[in-house]
């Protein structure tokens, strides 16, 4: 058989991308070395309206958290699993100037539908330090990145089109018709390997910018209702136990956890509180976000092989970008739609052209 579709990575990215080529009828084959260094082990999975001490709301956030939820939903019904929830964000203010430009985002039009509720000075709660106040930010929410990529993983062995497998770049073969790695055949590859993308001889030009991220799960007696922001996001799991991160380091590409960022998510969890708490730490975990240069996705097909395709570089926001970007590029793909400027790897083909020259 030859597959339409391989697709090098099952994180967020490849996981969606897979699911939406499938429901399009198209055959898929998904590749995945089961997400080992990837970003998808320290995803927080949180849909963030307003981020920031500036209290930006996030690019484009109106226009893509509806599809990111309508996705969400429909998969959740589809596979009979539940991963997403939606629930508010308490941020904690954490000085007179965070107080400032908060006041004056309030008399924004465009954050109106975002800042819900506004706590006074020490109002929300007596267990935290809140002396400067906090802020309630409606329209969150929260993807179970584990949760949501054992569901397509399942998915997608139902279908025979996965294999676990460390991938490597020489081992596939190109002809003129054809993709081949192993006894797998297809008539064009996508990659979707995060940070792995800078080895990768056909798209190593694009300038990512990796960010290596740690998390805590700690058992803490808070509130499962909300997601609670000071410094780091608390995001609830279940059992009184939060992911607590993700912290942001760039001079490591590895998934190995360290004891300084253990220290520092720690300490922030341990200042939140007035009185002094016994925190249990359940799990440290790290991964490798792949991130860009310019903080915006690379999406296309490569300049000379035109079987060769990349959807990529989300970041820290894949959970939120993803599926609005698999729809596009699915047009691209399918329809010969048009891929934005603003994500097109177009943006960057000068450096093709001096990788290129020099090699």
């Amino acid at each position: 058989m030859i597959y339409d579709y391989l697709i090098i990575g099952q994180g967020i990215a490849g996981s969606i991308l897979a699911w939406k080529l499938i429901q399009r009828g198209k055959s898929v084959f998904v590749i995945d070395n089961d997400h080992r260094d990837s970003s998808t082990r320290v995803a927080a999975g949180l849909l963030n309206p307003i981020t920031g001490k500036r209290f930006v709301l996030s690019w484009r956030f109106p226009e893509y958290f509806p599809v990111a939820k309508s996705f969400y939903r429909e998969a959740e019904a589809a596979l009979h699993k539940k991963f997403f929830q939606e629930k508010s964000i308490i941020r904690i203010l954490q000085s007179e100037a965070e107080t400032e430009k908060l006041v004056a985002r309030l008399e924004d039009p465009d954050y109106k539908n975002y800042l819900s509720r506004v706590f006074k000075p020490n109002e929300l709660s007596e267990k935290f330090h809140n002396e400067h106040g906090a802020v309630e930010i409606a329209q969150g929410g929260i993807l179970n990145p584990g949760e949501f990529l054992t569901a397509i993983t399942e998915f997608l062995i139902t279908k025979n089109a996965y294999k676990k497998a460390q991938f490597k770049y020489e081992d596939l073969t190109f002809s003129s018709s054809k993709i081949a790695w192993e006894n797998i055949c297809a008539h064009n590859i996508i990659f979707c390997e995060g940070f792995y993308a800078i080895h990768n001889p056909l798209f190593s030009w694009l300038p990512f910018n990796p960010a290596k991220g740690e998390f805590l799960s700690v058992r803490a007696p808070l509130d499962n209702d909300h997601i609670l922001n000071k410094k780091y996001s608390f995001i609830p799991n279940e059992n009184g136990i939060f992911r607590v991160g993700a912290t942001y380091a760039w001079d490591a590409f590895d998934n190995n956890p360290t004891e300084m960022a253990r220290n520092e998510i720690l300490e922030a969890v341990n200042k939140l509180f007035i009185e002094d708490h016994e925190i249990e730490i359940i799990d440290q975990r790290a991964g490798v976000r792949p991130c860009t240069r310019d903080s915006r996705p690379f999406l296309g097909v490569h300049p000379e092989h035109s079987h060769c395709f990349i959807f990529n570089g989300f970041g820290s926001k894949g959970t939120l970008l993803c599926p609005f970007f698999a729809d596009q590029f699915l047009s691209f793909l399918l329809n010969r739609g048009e891929i934005e400027p603003e994500v097109s790897i177009n943006r960057y083909i000068e450096l093709y052209t001096k990788d290129h020259e020099a090699r």
